[in-house]
């Protein structure tokens, strides 16, 4: 490592080129010793770090048939590395010299302590000792050690190790040169076939340290700040997520004054694969009375079927909204497009991400193919991520974490983001059916419901909805215009039918394209007649009349001070002035 970490300048990057030298990857190769290896610097440059690894492990395999008995010192690695015709030299033979090896001795002139033109064997021990111990207190460089354990017995080899949804991987070629046969399955990351540590017979993993992982979880954010954007580049090639699956359960009981017992047990079970992910979860109630009650269960899922632009979804579900919508949830089954792809001109966020990572990194955003926003690096530990490109519609954003090692943590996170202006042709499609919900396990007839949008052109999306429930059916339509890039216009009209009458409702409103970095504004026209009714409502609802106009100013003094006032008047030119000062 210390030998790794001298040749790519403390990175441990694979992909570490030195244009003066001509050199490239973990050990700085030259030409002459990837020919010698059986490859090419072209090879080597798109080779993967395990790749790299692998040829390193040859070199040191040279070291070790030769027929010096000595341990291995920082100088034998290191010579047997970057001067493998020197393994077998003396304290004091020159490995470098000025005159002789003029090109070599250029780059490794720091290892010439007393600067005589030549580099010795007993030079570069020194070196490398002062600079390995100079690095281990360098926490930020230095990678997490693991010790493999095979029934009970430490095994004398250096591993790598790729992490997925908290699984250890590693390549079985490394068991092999051990002379060990892997026979569970293997399985495919990164282009690359690994197995599972779980799953060999008596194998044990001991770390020292923090280990090298990442995780993310999302939260999701409603009103955010909106990001420039834009598709191209393929990502990273990755296999199809690995089968993963958590079951987590919790027990508890109590006992009251008047000696009743009650107990309560609830659980969650996950599963995902590369084409389904599904949730789970239950809590029962039962006490010593013969008292059994299930009061909460819930179940959500999607089906992805590759290289199709469209996803299936069951269980609980937020509702549609679209005009005259109001997003009511419902449990059943929906189809909808994967992702509706826009210009720069929403002003809602998609998500905030954290994560941690036990080395610094890069992390990058992809939908299908497509990167979105900019790389952002990271810093070793946890790490939240604000200002994330903003991506309109619904579908799946991949989260690529890329360390300093160039191992990558991939993590899916599907999204559903408020409409914005699609690009000219770009369309959209959702399609539900189910029972409305009105609160965990609480449902009040069968709701279909459908919006569509399509982009007229690059600044006018065009948009339709339909709904149906017991007593009402709702139609309506609108469209979208982005001014300029700078203002958002969005005007509706919907027409319900009850039992009611026929109802009415139109909708305008004015807003910043992107959010405002200080001044932030808005406005809003509504009218609804007094037979208006939204989703799920009947005859015995109130009326739902209402005219109003609202505004509202909003300036950010500082990062964490803002003050906004807000404005409305409805029915009979009822006015409301409200002005409020927020600070964090």
């Amino acid at each position: 490592m210390a030998v790794i970490a001298f040749e790519t300048d403390g990175s441990f990057d694979h992909r570490f080129r030195n244009p003066v030298n001509e050199t490239l990857g973990l050990i700085q190769f030259t030409p002459e010793l990837a020919q010698r290896l059986g490859t090419s610097q072209e090879d080597l440059g798109k080779a993967s770090f395990e790749q790299h690894l692998h040829y390193i492990g040859q070199l040191l395999e040279g070291r070790a048939q030769s027929n010096r008995a000595a341990p291995l010192s920082l100088a034998d690695i290191c010579i047997a590395l970057i001067a493998p015709d020197h393994i077998d030299g003396t304290e004091t033979t020159p490995v470098f010299t000025k005159d002789n090896t003029p090109k070599s001795y250029t780059r490794y002139t720091p290892l010439d302590i007393d600067e005589d033109g030549r580099i010795t064997r007993s030079e570069i021990d020194q070196k490398l000792r002062a600079y390995w111990i100079d690095l281990a207190d360098r926490a930020d460089l230095v990678p997490d050690f693991f010790d493999l354990y095979l029934n009970g017995e430490k095994l004398p080899f250096f591993f790598f190790f790729e992490f997925h949804n908290g699984q250890a991987y590693i390549d079985p070629e490394d068991f092999a040169q051990l002379g060990l046969a892997v026979t569970p399955p293997l399985a495919r990351l990164f282009d690359l076939d690994y197995v599972a540590l779980d799953q060999i017979g008596g194998l044990s993993l001991h770390f020292s340290g923090d280990a090298t992982r990442a995780y993310f979880t999302a939260q999701p954010q409603l009103f955010g700040s909106s990001a420039k954007r834009g598709a191209g580049g393929a990502p990273p090639v990755m296999a199809e997520p690995i089968p993963s699956m958590l079951l987590r359960y919790d027990i508890t009981s109590q006992l009251s004054g008047t000696g009743a017992l009650a107990a309560q047990a609830s659980g969650l079970f996950e599963y995902s694969n590369a084409h389904l992910q599904a949730q789970a979860n239950a809590r029962i109630q039962a006490d010593s009375e013969g008292g059994v009650e299930l009061d909460l269960f819930g179940i959500q899922g999607r089906y992805h079927r590759p290289k199709q632009n469209a996803l299936w979804r069951f269980g609980e579900q937020a509702g549609f909204s679209g005009p005259g919508l109001n997003g009511a949830g419902f449990t059943g089954v929906s189809y909808v497009s994967d992702f509706g792809f826009t210009p720069n001109h929403s002003h809602f966020n998609t998500l905030s991400f954290e994560g941690a990572t036990g080395l610094p990194g890069d992390v990058e955003f992809y939908i299908g193919e497509a990167k979105i926003g900019e790389t952002i690096s990271v810093d070793r530990g946890e790490f939240r991520l604000e200002d994330i490109p903003s991506i309109d519609g619904n579908g799946t954003v991949s989260i690529v974490l890329t360390d300093k090692f160039g191992r990558k943590t991939t993590q899916s996170i599907p999204y559903f983001n408020m409409p914005g202006i699609y690009r000219k042709g770009a369309y959209e499609f959702q399609y539900g059916l189910g029972l409305m919900s009105r609160g965990r396990g609480i449902y009040r007839g069968l709701y279909a419901s459908s919006v569509q949008r399509y982009g007229l052109t690059d600044r006018i999306t065009a948009s339709g909805s339909v709904a149906f429930w017991p007593g009402g059916a709702l139609l309506g339509g609108g469209a979208q215009h982005a001014w300029r890039e700078k203002t958002m216009g969005n005007a509706t009209a919907a027409a319900s039918t009850s039992a009611s009458g026929l109802g009415l409702q139109v909708k305008a409103n004015l807003s910043p394209a992107t959010r405002p970095e200080t001044f932030n504004w808005g406005a809003q026209l509504t009218f609804q007649n007094h037979a208006w009714r939204q989703v799920g409502q009947g005859p015995e609802d109130a009326p739902n009349f209402q005219a109003a106009i609202r505004g509202f100013l909003a300036l950010d003094l500082t990062e964490k001070d803002t003050l906004s006032t807000s404005l409305m008047v409805q029915k009979k030119w009822d006015t409301g002035l409200v002005t409020a000062f927020s600070t964090q």
